[in-house]
C-alpha cells in the first residue's frame, strides 16, 4: 500500500555536501541481499543498520555483516529488541541474534571519525570528521539490556539517558554544527502495527530541542510524518503540524521530522489509516522493499526513498536551513539569495574594510541579511546613504530593499567621506 500527498522540487546544496543511508528490519534473504546491493551502489559514505538485523539463525553474525560490509564498507550499527533476550528467542528457536556478536562483525568503523558513548547502544557523531555539519545521535529507547521488560533502557524526564541525549544535541549547537540527526529502533507516533514503546517524554524531548531529523525502523514499511512542534500519541492535534509535508519541502527550525525506514527486507507490515496517528504522516508506504537516501550539505538535507524489490513507490523531500541559503567567500564572483532566506555575515569593524576590499558587504557585525521577497537589495555601510526613493529600510542601521523584481544582490561601496553609495553587483 503507499499513499503521497503532492511531490517535491528538487533543491540543490550548496557548497560540500555527503550522502548515507539508512533502513532497518533486514533481515536475511534475497530481498535483503539485493537492498544491500542497491545501498552498495548508491554513493552513499556510510549506512546505518538501526536494528532488528536478523529474525533467525539462517546465518551468522559474521557472514551477515561480512555479506553487507562487501557491498558498502562503512555499515553502522544500532541495536534491536531482536539483537536481545526481547525478542531474539532461544538456542532452540533462534529469532535473531546479538547485539554483542554484530558490534564485533559490523564494528565502528574509524574512517567516520569518533565516536563517543557506546558503539551499537548508544553514541554520536559528527561528520564529516573535519569542519562537520551534521551530529548523529543514536539511542535505544525501551531496548532490553537485561532477560526481562524492567531491564528497558528509559529516556523518561529526569534519566541519565535522556540527560546523555541532551548534552550531545547541546554541545553540537554549541560548536556551530547546523543539522543534528537522531536515530532509534523503537517507535512511538506511528501509522502501521507498532505501538508507542519509546515513551512520549523522549519523543517530545527531541521536539523541543528542535532536533532536525529522527530515523527509525521497527515496523516494516516506511512512513515520513509531518513537521511536528509537537505530539500526542494516539491523539492527532493537527496544532501540531507546523508543514504538512504535501510538497515535501521542510524548513529547518518550523519542527522534528520523524522517518521510519523499516524496508531493509524483512517484508511487509500494514498501514492502518484508522489509527489516530495517521494525522501526523505525509506519506507512507507497505509494499516496497529499499532504503532512505539523504544527502546532506550545510543548506539543506535531501532524500528519496530508493525502491528495490516489491513495488515502485518513491519519496523525495528536503529540509532546507534557511540561516543558510548561501555562503559568502571574501571576494565572491556571484551571490545568489534565495526569496525569504536570511544569513549573517561578521565584519572586525563597522567602518574598516576587510584587507584587500573597498569596503565590507555592507552589513555591521551580526546583523542579519534578509529577503522577504523576491527584491532588489542594497547594503551600507552608512545610516544616512543615499538610496533610491522606493526602497524600504529594513534593518535599522544599513539594509534597504527595493521595488525591483529582477531578484539582484548588490553592495555599497564608500568612496572618500561623502555618503555617496556606487552600487555593484556581485
Amino acid at each position: 500500500m503507499g499513499f503521497l500527498f503532492g511531490a517535491v522540487a528538487p533543491v540543490a546544496a550548496a557548497g560540500p555536501s555527503f550522502s548515507f543511508a539508512q533502513a532497518g528490519d533486514y533481515g536475511y534473504h534475497p530481498e535483503t541481499i539485493a537492498n544491500w546491493n542497491a545501498i552498495g551502489a548508491s554513493g552513499s559514505s556510510f549506512v546505518f543498520a538501526l536494528g532488528d538485523l536478523m529474525y533467525s539463525n539462517v546465518t551468522s553474525e559474521q557472514t551477515w555483516c561480512n555479506a553487507f560490509k562487501g557491498q558498502i564498507t562503512n555499515v553502522e550499527v544500532l541495536v534491536g529488541n531482536h539483537e536481545t533476550t526481547e525478542s531474539n528467542g532461544t538456542l532452540a528457536n533462534p529469532q535473531g541474534g546479538s547485539i554483542l556478536k554484530f558490534i564485533q562483525a559490523c564494528p565502528w568503523t574509524p574512517v567516520l571519525g569518533n565516536e563517543v558513548g557506546s558503539y551499537g547502544f548508544q553514541y554520536y557523531f559528527d561528520y564529516p570528521a573535519v569542519n562537520p555539519f551534521a551530529r548523529f545521535i543514536l539511542i535505544e529507547p525501551s531496548i532490553w539490556n537485561g532477560t526481562g521488560v524492567a531491564s528497558e533502557v528509559s529516556y523518561a524526564n529526569g534519566t541519565a539517558t535522556q540527560a546523555w541525549t541532551g548534552a550531545a544535541i547541546d554541545s553540537a549547537r554549541a560548536q556551530g554544527i547546523p543539522w543534528v540527526i537522531a536515530g532509534m529502533h523503537k517507535v512511538c507516533i506511528s501509522t502501521g502495527d507498532e505501538p508507542c514503546e519509546i515513551g512520549q517524554s523522549i519523543m517530545r524531548f527531541l521536539i523541543f530541542k528542535k532536533v532536525d531529523l529522527v530515523l527509525q525502523a521497527h515496523d516494516h514499511n516506511y512512513q515520513r510524518s509531518k513537521q511536528l512542534s509537537c505530539v500526542t500519541r494516539d491523539f492527532y492535534d493537527s496544532s501540531c503540524v507546523s508543514n504538512n509535508g504535501r510538497r515535501g519541502l521542510y524548513t529547518k527550525g518550523q519542527g522534528t521530522i520523524f522517518l521510519i525506514s523499516g524496508t531493509g527486507g524483512e517484508g511487509g507490515s500494514p498501514i492502518n489509516v484508522a489509527d489516530p496517528d495517521n494525522g501526523y504522516f505525509a506519506t507512507y508506504n507497505s509494499t516496497t522493499v529499499g532504503f532512505t537516501q539523504y544527502t546532506v550539505s550545510q543548506t539543506s538535507i535531501q532524500a528519496k526513498f530508493v525502491p528495490v524489490v516489491g513495488g515502485t513507490y518513491t519519496d523525495s523531500w528536503s529540509i532546507t536551513n534557511a540561516a543558510k541559503d548561501f555562503l559568502i567567500s571574501p571576494n565572491p564572483a556571484s551571490l545568489t539569495i534565495t526569496s525569504g532566506s536570511s544569513a549573517r555575515k561578521h565584519y572586525p569593524d563597522k567602518h574598516q574594510p576587510v584587507q584587500g576590499h573597498d569596503s565590507p558587504l555592507g552589513l555591521r557585525p551580526s546583523r542579519r541579511l534578509s529577503v522577504p521577497q523576491p527584491r532588489e537589495c542594497v547594503a551600507s555601510i552608512w545610516r544616512n546613504s543615499k538610496l533610491r526613493a522606493d526602497c524600504v529600510i529594513l534593518d535599522a542601521w544599513n539594509l534597504r530593499c527595493c521595488g525591483d523584481s529582477n531578484k539582484r544582490c548588490i553592495h555599497s561601496h564608500h568612496h572618500g567621506s561623502g555618503n555617496r553609495d556606487s552600487s555593484t553587483r556581485f
